[in-house]
Order: structure tokens, then C-alpha cells, then sequence
């Protein structure tokens, strides 16, 4: 079994990890910034298809109230678009996505050993694997690093 973690945007952070038998988790691809037609071919890949995994995202809602002069009026939405993609890989494959709140990345960091810097730019595949180790360890799935 693969867990994959995203943090959609126009760079998705995507990760993959395998946990042994032993709750330890691995990597199982190099972390990487994907653009979004990156992240497509990533997803149109055979493997993809014939492997058995879970897609941990990092979910988008927009709160009008976080956004009161309406910046994201005429937005494009990647983050939507990507996590769309996201849904219908997983409805294709029968796979499973764990959709979750930004806010869960301080605790993620700290399972995975990373020290976590609020606003910080770039950090897409961190903030993907911060997902996948919250994710795995608080269904104690797998141990923190």
C-alpha cells in the first residue's frame, strides 16, 4: 500500500510513503513540486492504476468570511481543480481520499520531524508529507519519525 499526500495548488506538493510491518514509514518516491499538468501525466501513469493506494489532500473551502474583499471573486480555483482531478482519479481506481484541514500541518511537521514555519512559501511537498504522517499516525498506522 502507497499513501500519497497532496497539497494542491498551482505547485501540488505530492508524496508518497509505505509503512512495514513494523509501523515504520518510508519514502516511497521522491517528494516533489508537481504543476498541475505534471501532476495529470503523474496521475495518467500505468503504475497508478494497478497499485493499491490512499490519497491524503488537503482540502479548500472557501469562507466568505475569511475573504471579505472578495479576492478570490474572479480566482481560477487551481487548488479546486487539482483536488477535482484528485476525486475523479480516485472514483476511476476505487480509491480512497482522506480529505483534510490546512490547520492539521503544525501537528503533521511534528510527526514527521520538520519544523514547521507558518506562512512560509514553498514548502508544497513538506506540507504534503506533513498530511500523509498526520494522517498515518493518528490512525496509528505508522510511527512519528
Amino acid at each position: 500500500m502507497i499513501y500519497y499526500g497532496f497539497d494542491p495548488g498551482k505547485m501540488t506538493g505530492v508524496v508518497g510513503v509505505k509503512v512495514d510491518e513494523n509501523k515504520r514509514i518510508s519514502p516511497a518516491m521522491v517528494p516533489c513540486n508537481m504543476s498541475v499538468k505534471g501532476l495529470y501525466y503523474f496521475l495518467e501513469q500505468e503504475e497508478m492504476y494497478s497499485r493499491k493506494c490512499v490519497l491524503i489532500v488537503e482540502g479548500f473551502w472557501l469562507e466568505p468570511y475569511k475573504d471579505p474583499k472578495k479576492n478570490l471573486a474572479w480566482d481560477p480555483m487551481i487548488a479546486s481543480q487539482v483536488i477535482g482531478a484528485l476525486y475523479y482519479f480516485a472514483h476511476r481506481t476505487e480509491t480512497e481520499v482522506i480529505t483534510q484541514k490546512n490547520s492539521i500541518k503544525p501537528v503533521g511537521y511534528g510527526f514527521a520531524n520538520q519544523k514547521y514555519t507558518p506562512g512560509k512559501k514553498g514548502t508544497h511537498w513538506q506540507d504534503a508529507m506533513a498530511h500523509v504522517y498526520y494522517y498515518l499516525v493518528t490512525q496509528k498506522l505508522g510511527l512519528p519519525a
